[in-house]
C-alpha cells in the first residue's frame, strides 16, 4: 500500500469518527465520547455505541432549583423525564409512545 493510499484511509478514518461524534451529540456517551472510541477503535464501534445509548433527558433549568418542560413550559422543582404537567417527554411523547417505539 503506498503512502498516498495509507493517508487517505487515515483521513477518511478521522472524518468518519467525526461523523460518529456529531451523530451522538445528543445521546448520552456524548460527542468526545463517541470519537475518540470511533478513532481507536473503529467507526463501527461508534455506531454501536449510538445504538446502545440512550438520548439524553433535556429539560431546561430555569435556576439550580427548577426545571422546565420543553413542551408545555411547566415548570418543576424537580428533574423529570415525562413532565407532571403534559406527561410528555422532551421529543413530545407520552410513556406509552416511548415504550412502543423502544419495543
Amino acid at each position: 500500500m503506498t503512502e498516498a493510499a495509507r493517508f487517505g484511509l487515515g483521513f477518511i478514518w478521522v472524518i468518519a469518527s467525526a461523523i460518529v461524534g456529531f451523530v451522538n451529540k445528543g445521546r448520552k456517551i456524548g460527542f468526545g465520547r463517541a470519537f475518540i472510541l470511533s478513532l481507536i477503535l473503529s467507526p463501527v464501534a461508534g455506531i454501536c455505541a449510538y445504538m446502545l445509548s440512550t438520548p439524553k433527558i433535556e429539560t431546561d433549568v430555569v435556576s439550580n432549583d427548577y426545571y422546565m418542560c420543553n413542551q408545555c413550559g411547566k415548570v418543576s422543582p424537580h428533574k423529570f423525564h415525562y413532565c407532571p404537567n403534559c406527561g410528555l417527554d422532551y421529543l413530545g411523547r407520552t410513556k406509552e409512545q416511548a415504550e412502543v417505539e423502544s419495543a
